[in-house]
């Protein structure tokens, strides 16, 4: 087989360290044979192959990834049989800690099973046996809190649990500590949220949910207001057209900026600026370009239609709003508490029976990882000094406790090599947070603007499985479709994908 000639981004991918790196890999760039170069030319260096950690999405994708690297090494010794180095890498392949981060945390915990108060035998059980124990502590806990309810479970149990059985209140409650498990202390997580909840605001965009609400209202109202704005450019290349819809455009475009600033002075204020306003078109008989006044029009209506939403959003004035909130209050502290002791009880059930489950294995990993903020403990850094470098896959599809695993090991980030594509996530409902990897993304500097030491981002765009033809038409899909705020990146020109294979090798 021909040596591996590397693109010069590849290149720069495989050669890059000493700092944070992340790899920005399209679809069908070669991630798989720059991570696998990048490994093979250090261990044929200066490190050995067992003191990498290389973090995979599926345990088939780790035994994939080490049976080639082996090949690799195997290939390599045949042209060079006399290669002590790479028969000792050859031997250390089978010790490689190639795998996913479930059997990483496995292997953490049984070595720490003292410190995480584990059984040294513990087992580890799959999500259906995890759900059935689930459901049989969500009873019992239900069932405790009806032979003495409060007033606030008594209106909980009224509203969300109203009918003949309590089915909807279990499901609300596992759903809810589902979500938390997102966090990597998820009791201290919803401790915060009882604080904020019992928080007394005067604005109701002081809240944490009014907030959330304004900033997408303000982002939504800057949208169409750029929208509008390009209408009048349009309309402004017939003189006829510009007249007669031109201005209402601009009115529009105008109040709903006016929105967008006041989102950020309050509730009542953003209120103020509603309706938005839509002042009548100018009648136009015939148009004297109809593709140009139907394009506005189609243009006006989707406005319409996206500040109707807006104006649901911010259905009501603040004081109405906090006296709401001041009154299920005492239902949404109920839930959290109840949310907490059915994660307590959960908890006590599994480790008396020597169980984890899956999100276990990582929730006491990085609570032996980290301290309470966040920094790395000392075992993790005792823990970290074993690697040369750690190594994550499909890095798009981690989660915020994953994330803060590896960065707890990874002296201060310096050896982190991250590979992915945030277009490729699609494990949400898994509780992974392509944000994650939008931040470094949008944050990193450029392979070659990083200063020395800094983190350095580098882009993958040359695809070579397909032709200019199919590369072009998905270019022109996603960057009409794809943005930050849907799909979690601008589909720009750095984010467009460039053909890398010549036409002879597609045609083979």
């Amino acid at each position: 087989m021909a040596r591996f000639e590397p693109t010069a981004s590849q290149k720069c991918a495989i050669e890059e360290t000493g700092r944070a790196v992340l790899v920005s890999a399209a679809a069908g760039s070669g991630k798989t044979r720059v991570l696998t170069e990048r490994l093979l030319r250090r261990i044929e260096h200066d490190a050995d192959i067992d003191s990498f950690l290389v973090i995979t999405f599926t345990k088939a994708a780790a035994a994939e990834l080490r049976s080639r690297i082996l090949d690799e090494i195997s290939e390599r010794l045949a042209a060079d049989p006399d290669n002590r180095r790479l028969k000792r890498q050859s031997a250390l392949c089978a010790k490689a800690q190639i795998g996913t981060i479930d059997s990483f945390c496995q292997s953490f915990l049984r070595e720490n099973c003292h410190a995480a108060q584990l059984s040294p035998e513990f087992k580890v059980i799959e999500e259906d046996r995890a759900e059935a124990i689930k459901q049989r502590v969500i009873q019992r806990v239900l069932d405790e809190c009806y032979e003495a309810p409060d007033e606030g479970f008594k209106l909980l149990a009224d509203t969300v649990g109203a009918g003949r059985s309590d089915d909807r209140l279990a499901e609300t409650v596992l759903a809810l500590h589902r979500k938390t498990q997102s966090h990597a202390r998820p009791a201290k997580w919803l401790g915060e949220q009882l604080e904020a909840i019992e928080a007394n605001a005067d604005d109701a965009g002081k809240t944490v949910w009014g907030a959330e609400i304004l900033g997408e209202v303000s982002a939504s109202a800057q949208y169409w207001a750029q929208r509008m704005d390009d209408v009048c450019q349009r309309a402004a290349e017939n003189k006829v057209i510009a007249e007669k819809y031109g201005p209402s455009c601009a009115d529009t475009a105008l109040s709903l900026r006016s929105l967008s600033r006041a989102c950020a002075l309050g509730w009542d204020r953003a209120r103020a600026c509603l309706p938005i306003t839509y002042p009548a078109l100018g009648r136009l008989a015939k148009s004297p370009d109809p593709a140009l006044s139907e394009l506005a029009k189609n243009r006006r209506t989707a406005c319409k239609k996206a500040t109707e939403k807006i104006e649901d959003m911010l259905y009501s004035d603040s004081e109405k709003l906090l006296s709401e909130l001041r009154l299920t209050t005492p239902a949404m502290t109920a839930l959290l508490a109840l949310t907490l002791d059915f994660a307590g009880e959960l908890t006590k059930d599994k480790r008396r029976a020597g169980l984890v489950d899956y999100g276990d294995l990582e929730h006491i990993s990085v609570r032996l990882l980290t301290n309470e903020d966040g920094s790395p403990s000392a075992l993790a850094r005792q823990l970290g000094g074993r690697f040369t470098e750690i190594m994550v896959d499909e890095y798009q599809d981690v989660s915020r406790v994953q994330d803060e695993i590896f960065r707890a090991i990874s002296r201060d980030g310096k050896n982190l090599f991250m590979v992915g594509d945030v277009k490729q996530s699609i494990y949400r409902f898994r509780l992974a947070d392509p944000g994650i990897f939008t931040e470094k993304y949008l944050s990193y500097a450029d392979c070659d603007a990083a200063a020395p030491g800094e983190p350095r981002r580098i882009m993958l765009r040359e695809n070579f499985r397909s032709r200019s033809e199919v590369l072009d038409a998905a270019n022109a899909v996603f960057g009409l479709c794809m943005s930050r705020e849907l799909g979690d990146i601008d589909y720009d020109e750095a984010a467009a994908l460039k053909c890398g294979a010549s036409s002879v090798l597609l045609a083979h």
